[in-house]
């Protein structure tokens, strides 16, 4: 019976050896898997932060891309504006000539201006 618990330790002891080694090859494995993932995750944060400051860079010029498209709007609404009124004044002078009533155009005046260059 001795001899046989003997046995039995030798066997428990052989398995604990396996065990232990299994156990130490495979915490290695582990470790180098986590070194890998960790310098994995460190590029993809590192690649994060440069996708976010494109972001924000894209962001700020979509804004300025913004505001001057507002400002060319209302500069062309501007511009639609005076060219209607320079055009309404140039019919106004033609119609005045055609009813034989003749206006003299002063040089330097609004209505020079406005014949001369309607969108000014």
């Amino acid at each position: 019976m001795l001899e046989m618990q003997h046995n039995q330790m030798m066997t428990d002891l052989k398995r604990m050896s396996q065990d232990i080694s299994e156990a130490l090859s495979k915490c290695q494995h582990l470790t180098k898997e986590n070194q890998l993932y960790c310098c994995r995750n460190c590029h993809l944060l590192i690649e994060s932060n440069l996708i976010q400051h494109k972001v924000r860079m894209l962001w700020k010029e979509n804004r300025q891309l913004l505001r001057k498209q507002i400002a060319l709007e209302e500069c062309n609404i501007k511009t639609k504006i005076l060219c209607k009124e320079g055009s309404q004044k140039i019919k106004d002078e033609y119609s005045r000539q055609a009813t034989g009533k003749q206006i003299i155009v002063v040089p330097g005046s609004k209505e020079e201006a406005a014949m001369s260059n309607p969108c000014a």
